[in-house]
């Protein structure tokens, strides 16, 4: 057995086909076994990733051509969707198995209430697993600390950053990192600016971060004429993705590991030589009209111009991948371990806003990218079932041959003999105005059926909702809520049972 190698047709049989009902850590344990790289379950995140705007899943620019290549040999799931439209209800539900509206993960400062901690996916890991986790999001790697029980390394936040600007990641805090988090790099400092905390403490230290940048900047400017990549810290795609390397290399026995990169988040920084790759050619997404929610919107210049840019990061980040991904096939990792490629949440440039800050729900801020790669398999396939990032944590689960926790939403991703579930419901969930233990009174809800998605906006003065064909209508431009479509009424009833049931107001 030790010698025999697995293709593509012996993988299929193996995980139920052929009947022999093997799990995927059975598999790569099978595998020849000779390095440390083998039987680990690898989990790559990337930072506001739309979906819409990869040449993988159609799109007009081909702006992440290694990715493409890196594909070829792996399971694309075309219709993989966030549980919400920002980090922490989308990295929550990643890690829990759970949607928004059962964590309650809803806001920017919000954990997973008490009631759900330590249901997550490094806790069901950490039994037969070692676990690693490392967010460059400080969201999410209050999430990661949330999970501390189950997580054998905690990489703090600004590892792999160029500054060191917040304080709550110190070695001082190690125990306290969520109240100091709140208390002084948002409360005191107030890194998000606005009012500070302390009149003397917060514009001192924003002044020396704002200085140690500038220097920074100067010292990178020929490389990233445009300012360097930076989330509170700055950083550079290379040194990122070096440390994800670096990560993996430091592997000594099977290992889930969570990285979380925050690029391709804005600010959008590609860098000198592609920054304008793709200003003159004509393509790009339709803007749309502006949406009754957007309160202040973007002019339609200012939509083009930055998804120009947000294409051209992507362009650039994809180029610092082609070193990870052509790591991976040398080291034997791909050959040996389960790899997900994904995203915590979406990003849009279009109805009047761009970015992420918004409580619309439409495709490229809840479709992500989920590129699959496991032991043996070495043809693209393409999964058009509608998935979640929910069901990670029960496919991963199942796959290492450990139990899939019965508090779990998501169900194993449809591949490898597991059938879809016709017409199971897909949701997105934003509620950051609501408290976390109260029923949601302002509210937005997605649920996607097949190629049927319905949305719900909940708001003072603004109770509406939509529905779209997504096969027909990509661009989610033509509402048929109010044409007679045939199933719009049995889809509105389903979702004001789901709203029921998760204690919403509906009128």
């Amino acid at each position: 057995m030790a010698n025999h190698k697995f293709d593509r047709r012996d993988l299929l049989k193996a995980f139920g086909i052929g009947g022999l009902g093997l799990t995927a850590s059975q598999i790569v344990r099978a595998l020849p076994d000779s390095s440390s790289n083998s039987g680990h379950y690898i989990i790559i995140v990337f930072d506001s990733w739309s979906a819409h705007n990869v040449g993988l899943y159609g799109y007009q620019r081909d702006t992440m051509p290694n990715l493409s290549k890196f594909a070829d040999q792996a399971f694309v799931f075309n219709k993989h969707h966030s549980g919400g439209n920002f980090t922490v209800p989308g990295v929550a539900s990643l890690l829990t198995g759970m949607y928004p509206f059962s964590h309650r993960a809803i806001d920017l400062h919000c954990q997973v209430i008490a009631q759900h901690q330590g249901k997550d996916i490094f806790n069901v890991f950490s039994d037969q697993f070692s676990t690693f986790g490392f967010a460059q999001n400080m969201y999410a790697d209050q999430l990661i600390g949330q999970a501390d029980k189950g997580v054998d390394k905690h990489t703090p936040f600004g590892s792999y950053n160029l500054n060191d600007v917040l304080i709550y990641d110190s070695p001082f805090f190690d125990r306290d990192a969520y109240i100091a988090f709140n208390a002084i790099d948002f409360g005191l400092v107030n890194h998000r600016k606005g009012e500070f905390g302390s009149l003397i403490f917060g514009p001192l230290m924003r002044t020396i971060a704002m200085r140690d940048l500038e220097h920074l900047g100067t010292q990178y400017a020929d490389t990233y004429n445009m300012g360097l990549p930076e989330g509170n810290e700055a950083y550079t795609l290379e040194g990122i993705i070096n440390g994800l390397m670096d990560t993996l290399k430091g592997l000594n026995k099977p290992s889930f590991v969570y990285f979380h990169v925050h690029a391709p988040h804005a600010p959008y920084r590609p860098i000198r030589k592609n920054h304008k790759l793709f200003e003159f050619d004509g393509l790009g997404t339709d803007v749309g009209p502006v949406h009754p929610l957007v309160e202040e919107p973007d002019p339609e210049y200012n939509l083009k111009r930055d998804q120009v840019l947000y294409d051209a990061y992507l362009y650039t980040l994809d180029s610092e991948l082609a070193r990870l991904f052509k790591y991976l096939d040398k080291s034997g990792f791909r050959q040996n371990s389960t790899i997900a490629i994904t995203a915590d949440h979406g990003k849009i440039h279009q109805f009047g806003t761009s970015g992420h800050s918004t409580p619309l729900l439409y495709e490229p801020l809840t479709h992500i990218p989920l590129v699959l790669s496991i032991p043996g398999n070495n043809t693209r396939v393409d999964v058009n079932t509608p998935t979640s990032c929910v069901d990670l944590l029960p496919t991963f689960a199942e796959w290492a041959g450990l139990p899939v926790p019965e508090w779990t939403e998501g169900k194993p991703l449809p591949i490898l003999g597991k059938q879809a579930e016709p017409g199971r419901p897909i949701f997105a969930f934003e509620a950051k105005t609501n408290t976390v233990f109260g029923r949601f009174t302002k509210y937005s809800i997605s649920m996607l059926v097949g190629d049927l998605k319905l949305i719900r906006y909940h708001y003072p003065g603004y109770i509406s909702t939509e529905m779209y064909d997504l096969a027909a209508d990509t661009g989610e431009l033509n509402n048929l809520a109010e044409s007679g479509h045939p199933k719009f009424d049995e889809l509105a009833k389903q979702l004001n049972q789901k709203l029921a049931q998760i204690g919403a107001d509906i009128d």
